[in-house]
């Protein structure tokens, strides 16, 4: 899925744009066409990395 978004059906439109890997590439794509990239992008990825770091510091042991 490194193509379009708007390739998809409306229903995998509407989930990928929620989705890390999905609001990347519209980011990525708006960057490339000299677009302002979405809000919405900056709150999942930023949300993405958040809960991520939350995760692998609650999992991460130094053995």
């Amino acid at each position: 899925m490194f193509g379009p978004t708007e390739n998809l059906p409306d229903a995998l439109q509407t989930v990928s744009s929620w989705l890390p890997f999905g609001a990347a590439v519209e980011a990525f794509q708006s960057a490339w066409l000299g677009e302002s990239v979405e809000m919405q992008n900056w709150l999942v990825l930023g949300g993405s990395a958040v809960v991520g770091a939350a995760v692998a510091g609650a999992l991460f042991r130094w053995d």
